[in-house]
């Protein structure tokens, strides 16, 4: 029974792992996605006159 309940725990911790993965990659994915927009909407400002800090 022992055993059973520590292969459990192990593979319930690689899925978190492997969750935690997944969402530090989508963070990663919706950041640059944030800057590359921040970036276009400032170009588009300044274009118009606008000054942009």
């Amino acid at each position: 029974m022992r055993r059973r309940d520590q292969a459990q725990q192990r593979a319930a911790a690689q899925q978190q792992q492997q969750y935690q993965q997944q969402q530090a990659q989508a963070q990663a994915a919706t950041d640059a996605k944030q800057g590359e927009y921040r970036k276009a909407q400032n170009v588009c400002l300044e274009g118009r006159g606008y000054s942009v800090k």
